[in-house]
């Protein structure tokens, strides 16, 4: 729990441009950069990273397997684990299933 509780921390310093690192175990890395708004939550062995970025309005959520990207700029959603891969984007309503 004490990485949810510097998360906490972090949204109260979220106006002082203050960037944190706070490693856990040594397994996770959050990452708070006012400048970019931009939160990254990321295992040390790559496996799974969470990143948001108000500036493009992004999450992206990666474990090697599986990403989910929802972008409001693009209006874009892409599931891919490399046997299936969902696209939906309403800038060209394109919808593609493929196996």
């Amino acid at each position: 729990m004490p990485l949810f509780g510097r998360v906490h921390e972090s949204a109260r310093n979220m106006n002082t441009g203050v960037k944190e690192s706070v490693k856990n175990d040594g397994s996770e890395c959050l990452n708070v950069n006012d400048g970019s708004e931009r939160l990254t939550l990321d295992n040390d062995d790559g496996s799974k990273c969470l990143n948001v970025n108000d500036d493009s309005e992004r999450l992206t959520v990666d474990d090697s397997f599986e990403r989910l990207n929802v972008n409001n700029g693009s209006e874009r959603l892409t599931v891919d684990d490399s046997s299936e891969r969902l696209n939906v984007n309403d800038s060209s309503e394109r919808l593609t299933v493929e196996r």
